[in-house]
């Protein structure tokens, strides 16, 4: 008996556990706790990769370009004598340094400034500040959740059932054995003396 109100009370605490998770998961982290991150991670992301980039194409396009570029101007400009070739010349030969001067000095710069400050200070400084929001702010929610639901749903059912089973399983051994004892005591007393009087009277 005390075996089959284990099981009833396991079976009565696996759906009721399970559906709390599923609810709490669905309903708590990912609508308040993903949103917040998601628009804080693209917002930070953006704002550093724009103006990085920003950065990087003025010190680079601004000093170098600009002045080969005005040099090449000035030449072709000189040189040139009809709108067409001068027109041609000039496209070309902006097109040619500008993904000439790009490729060679805007992108390996960008990535050479870009990707280690970007490693180092902000993932390390956005990890440690989510680890530590998550510590101070969601870890505390979600246990005073927990407990607080787990106190009034289970254990108010799981005590009332467990003490209804126990009691049950007690009254029922307790009397089972004032039976036995009793009526093997009586037994016992009414053999002997009814053997002891048929005795004495068959004397």
């Amino acid at each position: 008996s005390f075996v089959c109100s284990f099981h009833s009370f396991v079976r009565f605490v696996r759906p009721s556990i399970r559906s709390f998770v599923l609810t709490y998961v669905r309903s708590y982290y990912i609508r308040t706790y993903l949103r917040t991150f998601v628009r804080s991670f693209l917002r930070t992301f953006i704002r550093y990769f724009v103006l990085s980039f920003v950065r990087s194409l003025e010190r680079t396009y601004v000093r170098s370009f600009l002045r080969t570029f005005l040099r090449m101007y000035v030449h072709t400009f000189n040189r040139s004598f009809f709108f067409r070739t001068y027109v041609r010349s000039y496209i070309r030969n902006y097109v040619r340094s500008f993904l000439r001067s790009f490729f060679r000095s805007i992108v390996p710069s960008y990535l050479r400034t870009y990707v280690p400050t970007f490693v180092r200070s902000y993932l390390l400084t956005y990890f440690r500040s989510f680890l530590r929001t998550y510590v101070h702010s969601l870890l505390p929610s979600c246990l005073r959740l927990f407990v607080q639901s787990f106190v009034r749903t289970y254990v108010h059912s799981i005590v009332r059932t467990f003490i209804q089973s126990y009691v049950r399983t007690l009254v029922r051994t307790f009397i089972l054995t004032c039976v036995r004892t009793y009526v093997q005591s009586f037994v016992c007393s009414f053999v002997h003396t009814y053997g002891r009087t048929l005795v004495l009277s068959f004397v």
